[in-house]
């Protein structure tokens, strides 16, 4: 999508930060699957700021925020941010309990372990993230450096990355050899629970190529063509510096 021109919704894709061919594939292939066409075009911009506060509130306080604090950070009466919230959760840009009362996560942070996390240097808040690409989208999207740590799907090996200038630089990723599959099931509505589930981590070449023996739709990155595209899906999700 395009940001419309009173700067109230946000770019996402950046296509500015993706430079890797692989990268640009990888990015096309999951718009397609977790249709962001749906998700994103036409946005309502208050329904976008108010997404913005979910993920900041987030991100300080390491977990999902209460809507009594999300309406506060927003100076919105309740109700209408309950309205926002149930057309988000409508769009798939948050997770809610049944009663639409709780949030339960808010792309790229799921209050469910995942196996996948990120920790974050000014705050030392630890997250739990839907994906790979999220966690490493995660410290782009805040504006701050992070430890990214995640497993292995075929071993359990950890895989442990770093970023630095507050998040927008992947620094070291550990084992050398690391590498990300980004499989392309389609989100079929929530893509939390699909789409997610096909976008991991591994230790080598090896261990993915003996993991993915039966899936042949997907993509296989190296961690920095990775990055670009966590970075291209989150950098401007919260509208750092806008609101």
């Amino acid at each position: 999508m395009t940001e419309d021109q009173s700067g109230t919704t946000p770019v996402v894709p950046d296509w500015t930060v993706v430079t890797a061919p692989a990268a640009r594939r990888a990015l096309e292939g999951i718009l397609a699957a977790g249709h962001y066409d749906s998700r994103f075009d036409g946005i309502d911009p208050g329904a976008a700021r108010v997404l913005a506060h979910v993920l900041r509130l987030y991100a300080r306080l390491g977990c999902a925020p209460a809507i009594d604090d999300l309406a506060a950070s927003a100076a919105l009466p309740r109700p209408v941010v309950r309205q926002h919230l149930a057309y988000l959760r409508a769009r798939d840009l948050v997770l809610l309990d049944p009663t639409d009362e709780t949030i339960r996560g808010a792309y790229p942070f799921r209050d469910a372990a995942t196996g996948h996390s990120v920790t974050f240097e000014r705050t030392e808040r630890t997250l739990a993230t839907m994906c790979a690409i999220d966690a490493l989208g995660a410290g782009a999207m805040c504006r701050d450096d992070a430890l990214i740590r995640s497993a292995c799907r075929a071993c359990g090996r950890d895989v442990v990355a770093y970023t630095k200038h507050q998040g927008m630089t992947l620094r070291q990723v550990t084992p050398t050899g690391a590498a990300v599959w980004v499989g392309l099931r389609p989100s079929g509505g929530c893509a939390a629970d699909t789409l997610c589930t096909e976008l991991l981590f591994f230790c080598s070449d090896e261990h993915l190529a003996r993991w993915r023996e039966d899936r042949s739709d997907g993509h296989r990155l190296s961690p920095e063509e990775a990055f670009q595209v966590g970075k291209a899906l989150f950098i401007d999700r919260a509208m750092m510096g806008r609101i």
